[in-house]
């Protein structure tokens, strides 16, 4: 570089030193979907365009860390499949977004290829891909084996109401107080539901996180830490030696206990969801599954429409 005349070389630095705000492109008469999605599902604070732009259509949003997310309208519109914003969403609230999606009727898509990682996609209601993600590692304890087959659904068996009962006092004796909600969840609490023959049971604790206070009392009776998964409610999952029961601790206070008890109830009393729900299982079931899990969440959507018309 060339110094001046009578002086050092001076040097301009140039640095891009952040984002700003990301743009989605949207088809004209856009505004009132954007405002439903974006700031009523999404639950985005929109924010009032410059007047010079505010004739262009399209509307704005706050991202919560002092970016925005603008929808601009674009005449020959189309969707964005592949290049997509990924949005932080807040440690513990991800799966509570995804359901509201779900009720919503959108289409939710979980992808675990990065570690540390919970994510998912979805399209908004013109199409364009989102990314929702948190940093919700789930430390796994207890290695789980590939499945790699079809899902074996067992005719209902009254066994399953007896065997909840007998872990039902077992673990009220270890706890008492601390029990705070002891329920029985599941296909399995059901009457008349084909299911996995394993009993779902959902312990409410004061708090979830203060494991000293309930596992150890919970291994005495034969139980072993097998998942912990801080960034979905504080969920901790147990089993007995015999992997005949999922013990799912929550805060006494969770949502996700609310909805899970909220759908068997619905399961319980309308034969048309009882019914629907049973086809969906029978027709899932019969796939072959790389993971038990994979089956599970493959459920999601069904959950979702049942929660909806409960």
């Amino acid at each position: 570089m060339r110094a001046r005349a009578g002086g050092a070389a001076t040097v301009r630095t140039m640095a891009i030193v952040g984002l700003d705000h990301v743009q989605i492109a949207a088809p004209p008469g856009c505004e009132g979907d954007a405002r439903r999605f974006y700031g009523g599902v999404l639950g985005l604070a929109e924010l009032a365009k410059p007047p010079a732009l505010a004739a262009r259509g399209g509307a704005w949003f706050a991202l919560g860390d002092g970016r925005q997310l603008h929808v601009g309208v674009e005449e020959d519109f189309a969707a964005a499949r592949k290049a997509h914003p990924a949005l932080r969403v807040a440690d513990g609230s991800l799966e509570a977004l995804a359901e509201r999606l779900l009720e919503a009727g959108c289409e939710v898509r979980w992808d675990e290829a990065l570690p540390d990682v919970r994510r998912f996609y979805v399209d908004d209601p013109w199409g364009n891909r989102l990314e929702l993600l948190a940093a919700a590692p789930t430390e796994i304890r207890v290695p789980r084996r590939p499945h790699a087959a079809p899902i074996v659904l067992a005719d209902y068996d009254p066994a399953w109401p007896e065997r909840f009962a007998r872990e039902a006092e077992r673990i009220r004796g270890a706890l008492g107080a601390r029990a705070v909600v002891l329920e029985h969840a599941g296909s399995t609490s059901v009457p008349g539901m084909a299911a996995k023959p394993i009993v779902d049971i959902v312990l409410g604790v004061p708090d979830p996180t203060a494991e000293g206070e309930y596992v150890p009392a919970l291994e005495a009776l034969g139980y072993a830490l097998h998942i912990r998964e801080p960034g979905w409610h504080e969920h901790r999952l147990l089993k007995p030696a015999d992997a005949g029961v999922n013990l799912h601790v929550f805060a006494a206070d969770s949502t996700e206990i609310a909805r899970m008890l909220r759908f068997r109830d619905r399961l319980r009393s309308s034969p048309e969801a009882f019914d629907r729900y049973l086809a969906t299982k029978r027709s899932l079931a019969a796939r072959t599954w790389p993971r038990v899990q994979d089956y599970a969440d493959a459920k999601d959507a069904v959950v979702a429409e049942i929660l909806r018309d409960a």
